[in-house]
């Protein structure tokens, strides 16, 4: 779990993303979530190019 993202806060999963990223040259990042968990389908729904929003089961 990632926490909302807070400059003074809950700073540790960002810190090891931007680690990983930054430090260690990660190029990929999986998200992964149960099928159709809100969290996985919040992120689905957000439109990357300009097109009809994603939604879990279609």
């Amino acid at each position: 779990m990632v926490p909302p993202y807070d400059k003074k806060k809950y700073s540790g999963a960002g810190a090891a993303i931007e680690y990983a990223v930054l430090h260690l040259k990660v190029e990929n990042i999986v998200v992964i979530g149960h099928s159709c968990c809100g969290g996985i389908k919040g992120l689905m729904s957000i439109p990357d190019d300009g097109t009809t929003a994603r939604y879990c089961g279609i």
